[in-house]
């Protein structure tokens, strides 16, 4: 993980204080990990790796030629970069192992049999896991087989569900759940339920494009979005959000601004910005860097999805009311994973899910988090907020870590690089001849090793 050219760099931001793991020379098992600096979350990321035989993946040793201290030195990091060894290793990890089923090992338990990219895996549980032995949930796996489908589109995946074909289907768009639950077909064979969620959807505003780089414009657009209106069409299974931590965490900051659907309130911001229709055409203009644009920008979101389709289509329809041009681009999710990464967007709708640990937004919301393999899409960049987010992580006293997360949510809500627009109820269905199958709150709510049949 910690060799930098792995493409791990979302995991790897979470480990990169750790200077040394020692071995107990009395009993291999046991180890102690050192840390050069406190980190709030610590326990939990180390705690959650998972352990992989370094005899399989580094048969040569060529990582045990490096000590965990200049890996994580940010002041070495571009020699070590060029170092061959490190490259070495790094193009045979991203490589050979993604590809093949059988080059995928671990100690959990269940192996890879079979996937086809975008389309499904199926795992087969080991013969003589060691975990058997064990009896505790915290590792129990009960399933001998778990096969996963991708089903991207939303009425294929309801269709699978109406004919039995999955046993667990983990997103129910919320204008189907009502009629589900009713359906008595589908509510005779599956628990349906629906439970807070963990996760908000947003849509957000890429400040590498120059239009979007002004703060007037990316205000001007919050106003564009009927929160309201977007509960509807969830059926009321969703609550607004108002900023980058949901409503169930205890530090949600409700004192947050509420910026409301206003169209005239949009189009006086665009006109104080200096935007004005010269020609008569319907759409806004104005010189940026010595080149007259028009305001015409473009909108991203994963085909297929009912929800992001109808909210896209209101939000170019109420943009053209104040001359503002824009164009839809529902894009199949391989290809928007790639447009994100390269920051090649105007406007993207997505969602994030949380867990139920205290959040750490170093990846999401940290300047350094706008290269290719960071997640801040955005291009969001607030010396203030970077300030929070270092703190945050030190930070060890709940109640002045409270403070760094409210008053964070307080600067990212200032600088508008999202609309933040609603948290659904997670809706779900598992099939009744299922048990220990309980819905859970946080992705991808359910545990599927743990799963027996009635």
């Amino acid at each position: 993980i910690c060799n930098p050219r792995v493409k791990a760099a979302s995991t790897r931001s979470y480990l990169n204080m750790i200077e040394d793991v020692i071995i107990d020379p009395s009993n291999p098992r046991k180890f102690t990990i050192i840390s050069n600096r406190a980190y709030f979350l610590l326990e939990n990321s180390t705690g959650s790796l998972h352990v992989l035989p370094s005899y399989h993946y580094d048969p040569q040793g060529i990582m045990q030629q490096f000590n965990l201290s200049e890996l994580n030195d940010a002041e070495s990091l571009e020699e070590i970069e060029k170092d061959p060894l490190i490259k070495e290793f790094a193009d045979q990890f991203n490589t050979q192992f993604g590809q093949d089923s059988e080059r995928v090992k671990g100690a959990g338990p269940y192996n890879i049999t079979q996937f086809s990219t975008h389309q499904y895996i199926t795992l087969d549980k080991k013969e003589f896991w060691w975990g058997d032995r064990v009896d505790v949930d915290y590792i129990a796996a009960y399933p001998q087989k778990l096969m996963y489908k991708i089903i991207d589109d939303d009425n294929a995946s309801i269709v699978a569900l109406k004919e039995q074909e999955i046993d667990v289907m983990s997103y129910i768009p919320a204008d189907q759940y009502i009629s589900l639950k009713t359906n008595k077909k589908v509510s005779t064979n599956f628990q349906i339920t629906a439970t807070n969620g963990s996760v908000y959807q947003f849509v957000g505003l890429n400040a590498k494009n120059s239009i979007l780089a002004d703060l007037e414009v990316r205000k001007a657009i919050t106003h564009l979005f009927d929160k309201e209106q977007l509960v509807d069409l969830q059926n009321g299974l969703s609550t607004p959000v108002f900023g980058p931590v949901v409503p169930i965490k205890s530090y949600y900051n409700d004192t947050l601004p509420k910026y409301t659907f206003d169209i005239e309130r949009a189009a006086f911001i665009l006109k104080a910005a200096g935007w004005e229709d010269k020609d008569g055409d319907g759409i806004l203009e104005k010189v940026i860097n010595g080149t007259e644009r028009e305001l015409t920008l473009e909108f991203l979101y994963p085909q297929g999805k009912a929800f992001y389709r109808d909210m896209a289509r209101i939000c170019k329809d109420n943009a053209k009311r104040v001359g503002m041009e824009i164009e839809l681009n529902p894009s199949e999710w391989a290809t928007m994973v790639e447009d994100l990464r390269q920051r090649n967007f105007d406007l993207a709708a997505l969602a994030w899910s949380t867990s139920a640990l205290p959040d750490d937004f170093k990846q999401i919301w940290h300047s350094e988090s706008t290269s290719y393999d960071g997640s801040n899409f955005v291009n969001f960049s607030s010396l203030l907020a970077d300030n929070l987010i270092d703190s945050i992580q030190v930070c060890m006293d709940e109640s002045l870590r409270n403070h760094y997360y409210r008053s964070f949510q307080q600067e990212v809500v200032r600088q508008f690089p999202y609309v933040f627009l609603v948290s659904p109820k997670r809706c779900m269905a598992i099939h009744s001849r299922c048990k220990n199958a309980n819905a859970e709150m946080t992705r991808p709510g359910y545990t599927a090793r743990l799963f027996q049949l009635k």
